[in-house]
């Protein structure tokens, strides 16, 4: 019943103020809708009135809580909708959704930098060699020889030192001469787009920012993993990050990488090289089991890996490792350090699944006890993402 028809304090039903006003709102809406939509645009029309329309005002304020509840629900579809690799369109306070669902994309994934003592140390051990082409002793993953050992190849098939022109170990080289050649920053960008232009052939790259000797370790690194890898990598930059103690970050998409300046640039009021503080906090994470232990000197490269990681992008992939994730995720919960334990990748793996296949990858490429976990899911990315020329 309407409010003001009548006295309805025992009955049963709607007969609370609050469910009387709804119904009395609906009422007057009613009522003034034929108002709204013939009686007064009539009378418009019969004084050529087209530039305005009159209405009536409504009997209660439009619910903007209600409003705001919907865009907040269409944004979160919108955001799921992009987490999964498909198209979205947005006009008018809607959205259109169209493509194919790829992967669960990581929204920039910085490799964050945990408190911890200025002493913990250093992890160095010997450089591994990289296993050439053909049989071998360790064939499941590139790097595997923590001292000189004999490599076996197959049978009527030359090996790489007899015939250096057809190695891809030699051709990276040749990438590499060619980088390391720069004397700038601008010459940096374009060697590095010279040498991927048959990889990621629209790559666009603006490292005006960085320091020289930080910037081409990283471009060395990056050019090496993208002949390597299929990446969805499209542009990588050097710019200041919100979190001045986050070394670098991916979209969500795996389209870009960024490199903050925090890390990546030199402070002009200092002696210190830029790469120096990459190096120290690097080592003060990866010896207290945040961040997997780095062979010394490779600790820029091993951001630019972890990273390179995120642009890694395949939903068949993400699928056929989710019970190895889930496992490790039970097993070793974000925060937790284990060292000693052969499966054990790093304390922050376990944050999601993004961050453990960076993580597993740095293990694997910059450690020189990698993670049996690590091995398995560099594996499955070999599988997936390995160019078929390497």
């Amino acid at each position: 019943m309407p409010l003001w028809q009548g006295d309805v304090a025992t009955s049963g039903g709607l007969n609370n103020e609050k469910q009387q006003l709804t119904i009395s709102n609906r009422s007057f809406l009613e009522g003034q809708r034929i108002f709204n939509e013939d009686i007064l645009p009539w009378i418009c029309r019969q004084f050529h009135i087209t530039d305005y329309m009159l209405q009536l005002v409504p009997a209660e304020d439009a619910d903007e809580l209600r409003d705001e509840q919907l865009m907040s629900a269409r944004l979160d579809n919108v955001n799921k909708a992009l987490q999964v690799g498909l198209d979205v369109e947005w006009k008018d306070k809607t959205y259109l959704i169209s493509g194919t669902p790829k992967l669960q994309e990581q929204s920039y994934s910085p490799v964050s930098l945990p408190d911890v003592p200025a002493n913990s140390g250093e992890v160095s051990k010997a450089l591994r060699k990289k296993c050439p082409s053909g049989e071998h002793e360790h064939p499941d993953f590139p790097y595997c020889h923590p001292e000189d050992r004999q490599h076996r190849t197959e049978r009527g098939r030359n090996d790489d030192a007899e015939n250096p022109s057809n190695s891809q170990e030699n051709q990276n080289d040749e990438g590499k001469n060619s980088i390391d050649a720069a004397e700038n920053l601008e010459q940096l960008e374009e060697s590095v787009k010279e040498e991927l232009k048959s990889y990621i052939p629209d790559l666009q790259m603006d490292i005006s920012l960085g320091d020289m000797e930080t910037c081409k370790k990283s471009m060395l690194r990056f050019a090496d993993l993208s002949k390597q890898y299929k990446t969805n990598c499209k542009e990588i930059r050097v710019k200041p990050l919100k979190n001045s103690r986050t070394y670098a970050g991916t979209s969500m998409n795996g389209n870009s990488i960024q490199l903050n300046t925090t890390y990546f640039s030199s402070n002009p009021g200092s002696t210190r090289p830029g790469s120096a503080r990459v190096e120290q906090d690097i080592r003060r994470s990866a010896s207290a089991g945040y961040n997997p232990p780095i062979r010394k000197g490779e600790e820029i490269e091993s951001v630019i890996t972890h990273e390179f990681g995120h642009t890694l992008i395949d939903f068949d992939f993400s699928e056929s490792i989710e019970d190895i994730w889930k496992s490790y995720s039970e097993k070793f919960p974000e925060g937790t350090v284990a060292p000693d334990d052969s499966d054990f990748v790093s304390g922050y793996a376990a944050k999601n699944k993004e961050e453990f296949i960076s993580e597993c990858l740095v293990s694997v490429l910059h450690s020189d006890n990698p993670s049996t976990i690590a091995k398995e899911i560099v594996e499955k990315i070999n599988q997936f993402f390995r160019r078929g020329d390497q």
